[in-house]
């Protein structure tokens, strides 16, 4: 099972039990950074949390749908708020399609730094099978 990636507080955290090095090794990260330590409520408390940004998602994704669901207390006004609506997805879709688009390796060079180098030799050191100098 593939988890994303902890968030900078819980790495914060977790790195007060075990190096964040020993953290980065480990399947689930942080959530397993507890268990291996002795904590295991602390790492189901973990795996809890990380499904709270999705629930969040799915509550706004209703709302938004309630919206437009004619004679509910939240639905949009016609048409003014609908011109409004329609409004913003065009901005959206216009500044989406006109926004520099960046390459995959540049996107990961300016989120890791001065690691990139580091990731790369590893990454070719996988693929070759020989360790590089």
């Amino acid at each position: 099972m593939s988890s994303s990636p902890p968030t900078a507080l819980g790495v914060r955290s977790s790195a007060w039990i075990i190096p964040w090095e020993k953290t980065a090794t480990l399947d689930q990260g942080t959530i397993d950074t507890y268990r291996v330590a002795g904590f295991p409520a602390l790492g189901w408390g973990a795996y809890t949390i990380s499904f709270l940004p999705a629930i969040g998602g799915v509550v706004a994704v209703l709302v938004i749908l309630l919206t437009l669901v004619p004679g509910t207390d939240i639905s949009l006004v016609w048409p003014s708020e609908y011109v409004i609506l329609i409004v913003w997805f065009a901005l959206g879709a216009i500044i989406y399609a006109i926004a520099p688009k960046e390459r995959d390796e540049q996107a990961l060079e300016a989120l890791l730094g001065d690691q990139y180098a580091e990731l790369g030799a590893e990454r070719e050191e996988a693929t070759s099978g020989e360790p590089s100098r």
